[in-house]
């Protein structure tokens, strides 16, 4: 059998992305890892991990169609939903249906975020915001930044 090792298939092909591997964009101080994509799972689900620094953020959005769901597996998130914040710990986990509108903020530095998508594409949202970047975490600093105004964004 012939099994993909750190490189995303076109198609339903098994393969493994190790610690640290897998398509890396960038777009503030956060590094978006794309290790799951439509493409791979035969349209069913994505998976991204989200690494950043204490107070990197995601601004009020929500999405039409995709269930998100994040699981902090390093860090602090606050996740406000609608008008009430839920802080998320390590282990901590959070289904967000469509129609909701969130945004997180990292309250920790080196927060990690694992981001499991269904009915939607947010390898897509990641691509059109980032920049590919060659690194597996965030950087301490940069010089030029990428970020959206505030504003909800329906995405």
């Amino acid at each position: 059998m012939n099994i993909l090792k750190n490189e995303l298939p076109k198609d339903k092909t098994p393969y493994v992305i190790e610690n640290g591997e897998g398509d890396h964009y960038i777009w503030n101080k956060q590094v978006y890892t794309i290790i799951a994509t439509n493409q791979s799972t035969g349209n069913l689900f994505e998976v991204i991990t989200i690494t950043g620094a204490m107070n990197e953020s995601f601004p009020m959005h929500l999405h039409k169609n995709m269930y998100e769901s994040l699981l902090v597996t390093e860090g602090v998130v606050d996740i406000q939903l609608e008008k009430d914040i839920i802080t998320l710990t390590r282990g901590d986990y959070i289904l967000i249906p469509p129609g909701i509108v969130h945004k997180y903020v990292m309250k920790a530095h080196r927060t990690k975020i694992l981001s499991y998508v269904v009915n939607g594409s947010a390898v897509d949202i990641y691509k059109a915001l980032g920049v590919p970047y060659n690194h597996s975490k965030h950087p301490s600093y940069i010089e030029e930044t990428y970020s959206l105004n505030k504003q909800e964004y329906r995405i």
